[in-house]
Parts: C-alpha cells; sequence; structure tokens
C-alpha cells in the first residue's frame, strides 16, 4: 500500500481515478504555520461514500489538509465520510472541527475502528453535552429541549 501525505501532495482520487486534492501552492484556507503531521493512508469514493483512512497526530494544525479533503468530496456529491482512525495518537478538538464540518448539511460520518485517544475525545465531548443539556447551556442552545 502506498502512502500519501496529504496537503500538498496528489494523488488522492476517487474510484474513477479523477483527483479529489489536486496539487497547488497555497491553500485557499491558508496554510497553517505547522507542517502537516496527518498522513492519508487511503482515501477512495464509492458511490456517494468517501472512505478515509488517517494516521498520525490530529490537532488544529495537521487537520488543515482534511479540509479540501472533505469539501471537494461534499461537492462530488459524497454524503457519507467512514474515517478509520486505528493509527491516530494523539486527536485534540482540531480533528472534531472539522468533523462538525462534514456533519453539516445532514451529512453522516462513521467513526471506523477509533484509536484510543480519538474514543477519549468522543467520550469527552459527550460527556460535556449531556451535561451542558442538563443545565441548559450555549451547546444545546439550537436544539429542541424536551419538556
Amino acid at each position: 500500500m502506498s502512502r500519501q501525505r496529504v496537503g500538498r501532495w496528489p494523488g488522492v482520487t476517487t474510484s474513477d481515478g479523477s483527483p479529489i486534492l489536486a496539487p497547488h501552492a497555497h491553500d485557499e484556507l491558508g496554510d497553517d504555520a505547522a507542517p502537516p503531521v496527518i498522513t492519508v493512508l487511503s482515501c477512495r469514493v464509492s458511490g456517494s461514500t468517501l472512505t478515509v483512512e488517517i494516521a498520525g497526530e490530529a490537532d488544529h494544525f495537521s487537520v488543515a489538509p482534511l479540509r479540501p479533503i472533505l469539501t471537494r468530496a461534499a461537492e462530488g456529491g459524497c454524503t457519507r465520510l467512514v474515517l478509520d482512525t486505528s493509527r491516530i495518537r494523539f486527536a485534540d478538538s482540531g480533528l472534531l472541527s472539522v468533523l462538525a464540518l462534514w456533519q453539516g448539511a445532514g451529512r453522516r460520518l462513521v467513526l471506523r475502528r477509533p484509536s484510543p485517544s480519538v474514543q477519549r475525545l468522543v467520550r469527552v465531548m459527550a460527556a460535556a453535552d449531556r451535561a451542558d443539556r442538563r443545565v441548559g447551556g450555549p451547546l444545546c442552545a439550537s436544539r429542541p429541549t424536551s419538556a
């Protein structure tokens, strides 16, 4: 299996061979100062499902290259993301922010084989969300409340 670093390198393609991420000199969302530390081990589109396997450390800086991949996949009609995070050694709210962008407009997210770091992050966010709902905090402000 060939490994592909994302952000500045071509080669991430759909099942028909067309590029999802084309080479570019400057990211239209703005380059972050830190070098990317996420490696895309595989990325493919089948129907309306984008399946991505990533490795490394997922923080605010390193997840930046995922944004254009997800944006282009959504523009191409993908409505489901299957994300394999089994090889993520570290994850923080930077990963959550990218995943929240994906889930907009009714798109679905499936975390396949979440690493211990990703499991911890999801548990903490779920607990914070539950606590926020109990006190009526800002995380639930846009959600209907049950009587």
